[in-house]
């Protein structure tokens, strides 16, 4: 008797499956065996022709004891097919196949548990925790379908669309039917061969007529025709709608907005041009792929923060994130300490703040800090940076001073001094529109170009 044991490859990595390993309960190889993946294969998601990552799995692994303490089922699983393989005896050869055991173990092994006694109890494992048995969930046609009121919120909501007759108000190629009104194909009916304001020939001939008669019948024929084909493109549009759920796109989205964060509904926004390419369920499937992936990497980001302060436990994890917002309240107190000896120090917002404190002494509202002024960035340290050394000292100035980059500035001068040369003169009102920076910027620099004489002002007229 042999007991199979899994050697071969890996269909994803081609490596051979060491355990544990995943075992796919739904997918059969072509020999009628199981599909087995490794672990790094099943963490990506791996897809070939048969094989879903949403099919349903079972973790295999071979390291807990079964018989003995000091024999695994891994150990024992390598014993009976090496006996099978070498012979009942040749435990020497049968060591070597089983690794870690010498002869005597297997000898002794074997002999107490499969020769003397046959039937050693199996351990008990422990049956999984299950809150309850999970139901399935029925689907139930509703007796009487929703008539909402016409004018109505629901009926604009559900686009003119009748659940009851399954059909919309207004359809798609609505006046279809109206090239059929004088479609007749009566065999008794002759044949009106002439025109409106025309004279019918006094001789018609029987050839004549039977030909007149061919052609009406090809051409109501083809006009039948052309209905069928607008009543397909008709009946396939309403199945798209009903599969997709297209009725109330507004619920629909109200959904997406519901369940899934703001990252995530970026993402299926963006996807939704590729719903076409996909079944309904196909593509609910992805998308909550999608958004098992995001919470996962949440989660990860959660346990590498908790990494990083030090903690080694999940368990600590709460207390850590409770002491993480106690410290921020505090911070946030500091910070508007801070501000309030801020405020003391400037004189003025110190007299304005206290003006209102009086005023608005008798009530209890609350009364708030008043501004504070924005403080001025400190001078940029161009020196070393390309095209340091093609500025005059007063450019280096005005670039540290408006924290430009150089070679940012020699641009901007380049394109006034061009626009200017072609005018003749060139206008603050015109120089901001071509360098498209703060407003406060761009007259700086045109003040200091028109300083140094290489912009003109607007002449006088």
């Amino acid at each position: 008797m042999s007991v199979d044991l899994v050697s071969e490859p890996c269909p994803g990595c081609s490596s051979y499956l060491d355990v544990p390993y995943i075992r796919c309960v739904q997918c059969k190889t072509e020999f009628g065996d199981y599909l087995h993946l490794c672990l790094r294969c099943f963490g990506r998601g791996f897809e070939d022709t048969r094989h879903r990552n949403n099919h349903r799995y079972e973790f295999i692994r071979h390291n807990f004891s079964l018989l003995e303490k000091d024999w695994s089922a891994l150990e024992e699983t390598l014993l009976i097919n090496a006996i099978s393989d070498r012979g009942l005896g040749n435990w020497v050869d049968v060591a070597k196949l089983v690794n870690n055991k010498t002869k005597y173990q297997c000898e002794s092994h074997y002999l107490r548990c499969y020769i003397n006694n046959p039937r050693f109890g199996l351990p008990q494992l422990p049956e999984p925790d299950v809150d309850g048995h999970f139901q399935p969930v029925t689907y139930k046609l509703s007796d009487d379908p929703p008539r909402p009121a016409a004018g109505s919120l629901w009926a604009s909501e559900m686009a003119g669309y009748q659940a009851a007759r399954g059909e919309f108000i207004v359809d798609f190629d609505n006046y279809a039917e109206v090239d059929l009104r004088e479609l007749s194909f009566d065999s008794d009916a002759e044949p009106d061969c002439a025109e409106d304001g025309e004279e019918e020939p006094d001789v018609l001939t029987a050839a004549d007529t039977e030909e007149t008669r061919n052609l009406l019948l090809e051409l109501k024929v083809a006009v039948a025709d052309i209905y069928l084909n607008r009543q397909q493109e008709r009946h396939r549009r309403h199945k798209l709608i009903k599969q997709y759920g297209l009725v109330n796109v507004r619920k629909f989205m109200a959904l997406e907005h519901k369940f899934y964060g703001r990252t995530l509904r970026l993402c299926t926004e963006r996807l939704r041009p590729f719903t076409r390419l996909l079944r309904p369920i196909a593509y609910d499937l992805f998308i909550e792929a999608l958004h098992c992936e995001a919470e996962l990497k949440e989660h990860i980001q959660h346990l590498q923060s908790y990494r990083e302060a030090g903690l080694t436990k999940v368990g600590s994890g709460a207390i850590f994130r409770k002491l993480h917002a106690v410290r921020e309240a505090e911070k946030h107190k500091r910070n508007i300490t801070t501000d309030a000896l801020a405020i003391v120090q400037d004189q003025l917002a110190c007299k304005q703040w206290l003006d209102k404190f009086s005023q608005q002494g008798k009530s209890q509202a609350p009364i708030s800090l008043p501004n504070m002024p924005r403080k001025l960035a400190p001078p940029l340290n161009i020196v070393g940076y390309p095209g340091f050394e093609k500025l005059t000292t007063e450019e280096k100035e005005l670039c540290a001073r408006l924290r430009l980059l150089p070679e940012s500035f020699i641009g901007f001068k380049k394109i006034l001094t061009t626009e200017a040369q072609k005018q003749g003169y060139l206008r603050l009102a015109h120089a901001r529109p071509l360098i498209k920076i703060d407003v406060n910027k761009t007259r700086k620099i045109y003040d200091l170009l028109v300083d140094n004489g290489l912009i003109l002002k607007e002449p006088d007229s």
